[in-house]
């Protein structure tokens, strides 16, 4: 892919002035929650402080790399808290197939696991590698690149995620559908809004309820839902009567919906918000609080450790 000699300059001279200035680590754009409430840390599974709130913000842990701000600027922390990526840039996402996206000056592009830049920032937005593709946006128009930066299918959706299970989701004239690596439709694009697809699942809104389909886009459970997020550990957040909780794989309601607000199970857990208290623990797959609630913002689980931010 052709990069301007101008945009190559302008990234070096900005990497220059972030390392003279020492300013250091992560703007996680992804956590958009998470903005203005303060200092970050991560627990154990057992509610133990792993590491001490010191992040302006935080990111999961992916490949046993988590981006981090400090300062302004984002770098990436291995599992034993240790900055093993230098915080120079002003965004940064997870790792997956071992490449992560990061952000200077509004362009991305994405590093290695070592921090080693291969893709120049260049892009207006990113999504996270997966099939060996990523999605990118120029000029308000999404496509996909492989790892090299190319083009592997042409900018031509007004929205695109990353693959998941083969699949990945675009809008194509105000409707979302799913297209296969080659760029392929495998499910017309009928549906006003469309997650990812986990455990042979996806997500979808159709006359503004929410249901799941198959790979095929075969409704498999109904559009009953007032919203609904992907499955984690076989169960998926679903929203009724303006509370959050679970059904199964089968479409069957299994943690009651009461809570304000919940995330993913992942190993076992939950962040949830109960109707009574506007901090966050963490539930288990009975509905109970296995770690009470604490947080001001909380994670799932990924790799035994979870970003919180205390009050």
């Amino acid at each position: 892919m052709r990069i301007q000699a101008n945009r190559l300059v302008a990234f070096a001279m900005a990497v220059v002035v972030a390392l003279l200035a020492l300013t250091v680590v992560a703007d996680v754009r992804l956590r958009s929650e998470a903005d203005n409430l303060g200092t970050f840390g991560y627990i154990g599974r057992d509610g133990s402080v792993a590491f001490p709130a010191r992040f302006e913000l935080a990111d999961r842990f992916s490949e046993g790399l988590a981006a981090v701000r400090v300062d302004g600027r984002t770098g990436y922390i291995d599992t034993t808290g240790r900055v093993v990526i230098d915080m120079i840039w002003t965004d940064g996402g997870p790792f997956n197939d071992g490449i992560a996206p990061v952000g200077v000056d509004g362009e991305f592009g994405y590093i290695d696991t070592k921090g080693v830049l291969v893709i120049p920032p260049q892009f207006d937005r990113v999504g996270h590698f997966s099939d060996g593709l990523a999605p990118v946006a120029e000029d308000g128009l999404y496509g996909y690149i492989d790892r090299e930066g190319v083009y592997k299918i042409p900018r031509q959706y007004k929205s695109a995620r990353s693959f998941s299970e083969g699949l990945a989701p675009v809008l194509v004239d105000d409707k979302f559908g799913y297209i296969n690596p080659e760029g392929d439709f495998v499910i017309s694009p009928t549906f006003a809004r469309a997650g990812d697809f986990s455990g042979g699942r996806a997500q979808v809104q159709d006359r503004g309820r929410w249901g799941f389909i198959d790979p095929t886009g075969t409704m498999t459970i109904l559009p009953t839902f007032a919203d609904a997020r992907p499955f984690g550990d076989g169960l998926s957040p679903v929203m009724k009567g303006g509370r959050w909780g679970f059904v199964d794989e089968r479409g069957a309601i299994v943690i009651d919906a009461k809570f304000n607000r919940v995330k993913n199970f992942s190993g076992g857990l939950a962040p949830a918000k109960s109707e009574r208290s506007s901090l966050y623990g963490y539930i288990d797959r009975e509905g109970a609080w296995a770690i009470e609630p604490q947080f001001r913002f909380a994670e799932p689980f990924s790799e035994d450790l979870a970003c919180v931010r205390w009050p």
